[in-house]
């Protein structure tokens, strides 16, 4: 992920510095969904910075899976599902996330992301237990990923769509399979 020059890396490293130790796949998630949302919020909405989430979520996956998950061969990993965190452990967070108010480039997200996704699978020395830590962040990505675009991009395209009218061979798909349907 060395999208970025190591003299801008600076600031992003003394922040994951900071970072507390994610006990769970659900701050993971909290962590990373946080830190794509105030990377959106930030910006004038447009396909430009959604497509620099989507990317930089799609990317870090396939990289992460390329660079650690093939190697640590997570197939035989038990998938393990966690709930969302509460109010009071998102607070543990808070000082990191702070630190993330300077991201301003798709390539400065896709570092850090992958940083926060390295460092949760690091937090444990055990193979075994790496493997797992390993799958957890592939499915929290593709969690994320799939949250992003349902909760941001979906209404965006709606509003686009109204504005703009549908593109004219989604228009057509829809009205045959609404025919079917009939």
């Amino acid at each position: 992920m060395p999208y970025i020059k190591i003299e801008d890396r600076v600031p992003y490293n003394e922040a994951i510095k900071t970072l507390p130790r994610m006990r769970s796949s659900s701050e993971l998630k909290h962590v990373i969904s946080e830190i794509c949302a105030w990377y959106i919020v930030h910006r004038t909405k447009n396909y430009q910075h959604m497509n620099d989430v989507a990317g930089v979520l799609d990317c870090s996956a396939r990289e992460f899976k390329r660079r650690v998950a093939d190697f640590l061969d997570i197939e035989e990993c038990e998938v393990r599902v966690t709930p969302p965190i509460g109010a009071e452990e998102s607070k543990r967070f808070e000082k990191f996330l702070d630190l993330m108010d300077s991201i301003s480039s798709a390539g400065e997200l896709n570092y850090v992301v992958s940083e926060v996704c390295a460092r949760y699978v690091l937090r444990s020395a055990h193979v075994n237990l790496q493997r797992m830590f390993a799958k957890d962040v592939l499915e929290t990505l593709e969690e994320i990923s799939k949250d992003f675009y349902q909760e941001t991009a979906e209404p965006y395209e709606d509003v686009k769509i109204k504005e703009n009218g549908d593109t004219p061979g989604y228009a057509e798909l829809a009205a045959q399979f609404l025919q079917e349907t009939q």
